[in-house]
């Protein structure tokens, strides 16, 4: 049995059972609510804002490599704030305020985005209790640049030194004596004093303790479910409307068979 759906036929089902749609959406609507505002934590959450400083960047790098440059090194950092090596210090502070996480859990609060058209990448850390949220954002905006820089770090040496290095050890090809060893041991202690590391990242945006939750959205989860119910119901009579075999009018007869319709008896019911 084949069965042609029109917009005529959709629209019979809906307008036959509209009640009980708008019903059944109501009470689905009423449960996700409470569901939403009784049973589901609320989450709060506090940002920083950090630019990425790119120190290998050249002047003749094109728009597209220097964003993918820059990108790269948002994942870097953002994979470096959420290692043990920047967690394990973050958890000893944290528990110097009764803020007792472990490094996992702090793993999860943490999450990064980065902005393709920019060098900006925002850390953002969501938790249960927004003071929570905002301590552990402003130990990463004060903490997470000298930690990738530590980690990331280029030792760059002054041209005057670098010079005099390679002066002393040009003497250690026709002599070396104990001056030689003491200027090249004097220069290379000088070089490792001197030696400093590049900055990575510059704090722009700064955390701030927000008591608005973030989530859940009591809105979205109400729609989602009245929305997802009218659409189970309706779905259901529409297919118990197609496999009906239920004869009321001429069109469903013409459903069901290519026999010629002769006459319809007429309704005798008064109006």
């Amino acid at each position: 049995m084949n069965k042609e759906i029109s917009l005529k036929k959709l629209w019979k089902v809906f307008a036959t059972n509209w009640w009980r749609l708008a019903i059944v959406a109501l009470v689905a609507m009423l449960i996700a609510g409470a569901f939403t505002i009784l049973l589901i934590p609320k989450k709060y959450s506090s940002s920083v804002t950090f630019y990425i400083i790119n120190q290998s960047a050249a002047s003749d790098y094109t728009t597209s490599a220097l964003l993918s440059a820059t990108e790269q090194l948002a994942n870097d950092y953002s994979n470096i704030i959420t290692s043990d090596i920047f967690l394990v210090p973050m958890r000893e502070a944290l528990m110097e305020q009764d803020i007792d996480y472990g490094t996992a859990a702090l793993r999860s609060m943490i999450s990064s985005s980065f902005k393709e058209t920019s060098s900006v990448m925002t850390v953002k850390v969501t938790c249960e209790k927004p003071e929570h949220a905002f301590e552990i954002a402003k130990y990463i905006v004060t903490n997470a640049p000298a930690t990738v820089k530590e980690v990331t770090k280029k030792t760059m040496f002054e041209k005057e030194q670098v010079d005099l290095y390679r002066e002393a050890l040009m003497k250690l090809e026709s002599k070396l004596d104990e001056s030689d060893l003491a200027t090249i041991k004097a220069i290379n202690d000088s070089l490792i004093a001197n030696s400093r590391a590049s900055d990575c990242l510059e704090a722009v945006n700064y955390p701030v303790l927000d008591n608005n939750a973030d989530s859940p959205s009591v809105v979205r989860n109400v729609a989602i479910a009245g929305l997802a119910a009218v659409l189970v119901l309706y779905l259901y009579y529409l297919i118990r409307y197609i496999f009906s075999a239920i004869i009321v009018n001429e069109e469903d007869i013409k459903g069901v068979t290519n026999v010629p319709i002769i006459g319809v008896i007429p309704s005798w019911e008064q109006e």
